[in-house]
């Protein structure tokens, strides 16, 4: 039987689901002041895909609050590239740069110009996220390890596991990143029937802002990797 496909939403379509309860309505920041405005940076990448997004979106009246089309002098600016708004209707107003998967590393530097032409600046270094070592099988009774490049001790992963069977529940864990490494101990797998065992990686990690305005913001960094499939014996 065919795995039970519950796929990972595109990232992009993630962050509209994000703000499905958030507002969608457009502003101008033109009369705002600039220590209300909230600020959500993103940087979405999926492993599936060929480009990087990088989306940026102020509000009016906290994290759920209005978006903002930012006017003169007010702009945003990142990696000296000045952005140009875009909308939808399950967004509102944002900005966003895409770049190709395979060039984007190293330091980036994101900067707000408010409409009192002060301007704020967040500086971030990207690590491309990939699983580096897997096993090819395993017996049902092995604990299992998985490596990463591009991770830190710490790093929280939700992890989907799936077997071919339509009897087995998949499973939805949290696991944590210690020496560039996850564990699975064998008993997660005592559930599952053997066969091709189906893994699925997201990481998700929220860091504050460094220049954050008196209404605050967060910066959110979402990865999401390719399947990988392994094969599980009987003991």
């Amino acid at each position: 039987m065919q795995f039970l496909r519950r796929l990972f939403i595109p990232a992009i379509l993630i962050t509209s689901l994000l703000y499905a309860c958030n507002s969608t309505e457009i502003g101008d920041s033109k009369d705002v002041n600039p220590e209300s405005i909230y600020i959500d940076y993103q940087v979405l990448y999926n492993e599936n895909s060929d480009s990087v997004d990088c989306f940026f979106q102020y509000r009016f009246g906290g994290k759920a609050g209005t978006t903002l089309v930012l006017t003169p002098p007010s702009h945003v600016n990142f990696n000296g590239e000045n952005i140009q708004v875009d909308s939808s209707l399950l967004l509102g107003a944002f900005y966003r740069k895409r770049f190709l998967r395979t060039g984007f590393t190293g330091e980036n530097t994101v900067q707000f110009t408010d409409n009192k032409n002060q301007m704020h600046e967040e500086l971030f270094n990207f690590k491309p996220l990939s699983c580096t070592k897997a096993s090819t099988s395993f017996k049902q009774t092995d604990s299992l390890q998985f490596t990463f490049d591009g991770v830190s001790d710490k790093d929280t992963f939700l992890v989907e596991i799936s077997d071919t069977s339509s009897v087995s529940p998949d499973m939805d864990s949290i696991l944590y990143i210690k020496n560039n490494q996850l564990l699975f101990p064998a008993s997660m797998f005592s559930k599952l029937s053997p066969g091709m065992i189906r893994f699925k990686f997201q990481k998700k990690q929220y860091k504050p802002l460094k220049n954050p305005l008196a209404e605050g913001g967060q910066f959110l960094f979402q990865y999401i990797l390719n399947p990988i499939e392994i094969k599980m014996d009987r003991p």
